[in-house]
């Protein structure tokens, strides 16, 4: 008896698998094979980072020339993997309102600053957004852009100044006081 409850649970178990791992090739999508138990992102995290994992995703959907995306699996998970930019375009600008919600990690209480416009989701979102979006219209977007220009201006001659003290230089500090630069120039003008 206890044999056949255990074989049972183990086909179940290998049924599910399967149907997860069917979901792009129900619905017609170009989509990479998934290799049980990591899906398409074996090496994530021993030899290879998350981004050159989806790099490689990214490149082989796009050889395939399927279509504007692509299906992935992410363990079990399916996720998207745009490659046409024309399709990218369309995600984040016209119809970024249905695809607010991306479950990225925050924790609001112990670290604050995790919680910006590309975490955030529902409600919260609409609203720091409602609060964002009159301040990069293109108009005032234009009206930065010298003065991004003229911080980078400087950034290239602080560049020259620690080149010719030492060629290592530590770019870290640097971009953490450009950034820091460029912002209290547009938004406070210093």
């Amino acid at each position: 008896m206890l044999y056949i409850i255990l074989l049972l649970v183990i086909t179940l178990a290998i049924l599910f698998v399967k149907q997860r791992y069917n979901y792009w090739k129900v619905r017609g999508v170009p989509y990479l094979d998934p290799a049980f138990p990591t899906g398409n992102v074996r090496g994530l995290g021993t030899r290879l980072n998350l981004a050159e994992v989806l790099h490689s995703c990214y490149e082989q959907l796009k050889s395939r020339g399927g279509g504007p995306f692509g299906g992935i699996f992410f363990f079990l998970g399916p996720q998207v993997v745009a490659t046409d930019l024309d399709f990218v375009k369309t995600i984040l600008v016209r119809d970024f309102l249905y695809f607010h919600d991306r479950s990225l990690y925050y924790n609001e209480r112990d670290d604050p600053l995790s919680a910006h416009l590309f975490t955030i989701e529902g409600s919260r979102w609409r609203a720091l957004r409602a609060k964002l979006t009159p301040t990069f219209t293109s108009g005032k977007m234009k009206m930065m852009f010298p003065i991004v220009r003229d911080v980078a201006g400087e950034l290239e001659k602080c560049l020259g100044q620690e080149l010719a003290m030492d060629s290592n230089v530590e770019m870290k500090d640097i971009l953490a006081r450009f950034t820091t630069d460029v912002i209290g120039n547009c938004a406070f003008g210093l």
